[in-house]
């Protein structure tokens, strides 16, 4: 899984580690920084971030937590 922020691309990347959960490195999202959890994006089933052909699967977030 790969995590994009807004229209800048490829950011970071992830882990399904639930349903509705995605874990990742506290250097890909900076809480401080003031960020809305809906400019943010979890794409899974891409095998080629250079195009679309079908397989991709894009949810928004509705949360974001630092630990």
């Amino acid at each position: 899984i790969f995590l994009v922020e807004g229209s800048i691309g490829h950011d970071c990347s992830g882990a399904i580690i639930a349903d509705t959960w995605v874990l990742s490195t506290a250097q890909c999202i900076n809480i401080d920084d003031d960020i809305s959890p809906g400019t943010f994006l979890a794409v899974s089933g891409d095998h080629n971030v250079h195009e679309e052909d079908g397989t991709e699967q894009v949810n928004l977030f509705s949360y974001l937590d630092q630990i």
